[in-house]
């Protein structure tokens, strides 16, 4: 219950006429609330608005009639559920469900190994592999630029007044390609690199 002193003055206190209703109110700040409301118009109005509301509500409650169900109203929400819900009907679903779950399960162990360092020497082949291959990236990038270089400069400073001349630049362009990618393959094969 809310003690307040006797010489409480009501200035339009609607939380105090909730409380009012509700009945927690000491005696005397209860008294002193009434006699605030006898005088007090919008005071009166609160009070009669909230007891409207509490009628309403509770008259509400008390008519509202049970839902009258179906007698297989769960079987027919399990049968709908059922039909609705596509599991792991085919084989192609399984395998996609069995490949994504151990691509889980390999990163789960990535996580915690890379904590605990478990993982560090295949951290650092990988680490090893990529820099090897963004450095065969980087001289295949080169060899690419350097040869469209040279064909850009051998059409600005050539003009192709016949075929021929076109034809054995386009060839000796061909060949060099062909020549320097079997270097390249012979270069990687040879034992000792």
């Amino acid at each position: 219950m809310k003690n307040l002193s006797p010489e409480f003055e009501f200035n339009c206190p609607a939380e105090e006429i909730s409380a009012l209703i509700d009945g927690e109110l000491a005696s005397d700040v209860e008294a002193a609330l009434e006699g605030h409301i006898e005088g007090c118009p919008t005071c009166r109005n609160e009070l009669n608005d909230q007891k409207g509301f509490l009628i309403a509500l509770s008259d509400t409650l008390e008519r509202e009639a049970p839902i009258d169900l179906p007698e297989n109203f769960t079987r027919s929400v399990i049968v709908n559920a059922e039909s609705k819900v596509s599991g792991l009907r085919n084989r192609r679903e399984r395998s996609a469900a069995i490949v994504i779950g151990a691509a889980l399960l390999l990163l789960a162990a990535i996580a915690v190994g890379s904590f605990t360092g478990v993982f560090s020497p295949f951290a650092i082949a990988a680490e090893k592999l990529l820099a090897l291959g963004g450095a065969i990236f980087q001289v295949v990038g080169d060899f690419a630029y350097a040869i469209a270089s040279m064909f850009r400069s051998i059409l600005q400073t050539q003009t192709f007044g016949n075929a021929p001349t076109y034809i054995a630049i386009s060839l000796a362009i061909v060949l060099m390609l062909y020549f320097g990618s079997r270097s390249l393959r012979r270069y990687f094969r040879s034992p000792g690199t």
